[in-house]
């Protein structure tokens, strides 16, 4: 809590702000799973977004650059990806590493396909899908 370059917020990372549902399983939340797609999960709590774009545009107007941002947020991360493509903050991060969750949506074919073209047509070298 007392690193200033630290910070913490208890929030789901989302493309806007508002409420959603976080789902867990009952037994275990900390290590069986959790997200925004219900996906088999039992117990859903209401919980706040936080619009991950406006979040970083407040860092990057202070610090210019980021070094690293590993994306791992269990269902939201093509719409935070589509919003910061579209918005051009990847040009202001020297890595970004996802692990994307395709498997949890109906089309996981065509979203990562949908994805992967928007970073080629874009030219986008920093933005890397395969972290596990």
């Amino acid at each position: 809590k007392v690193n200033e370059k630290l910070i913490l917020s208890n929030q789901a990372v989302s493309n806007k702000n508002g409420k959603t549902t976080f789902y867990t399983y009952a037994s275990n939340a900390v290590s069986d799973g959790a997200g925004i797609i219900r996906n088999n999960l039992g117990v859903g709590y209401e919980v706040e977004m936080l619009d991950f774009c406006e979040f970083l545009k407040d860092i990057i107007q202070k610090h210019h650059k980021i070094s690293l941002i590993k994306i791992d947020i269990e269902g939201a991360e093509f719409d935070v990806l589509d919003s910061l493509i579209e918005q051009k903050l990847y040009e202001n991060v020297e890595y970004i590493m996802v692990e994307t969750h395709e498997r949890f949506f109906e089309n996981p074919k065509e979203k990562i396909e949908n994805l992967k073209s928007k970073i080629t047509k874009n030219n986008i070298q920093n933005i890397f899908l395969d972290w596990i």
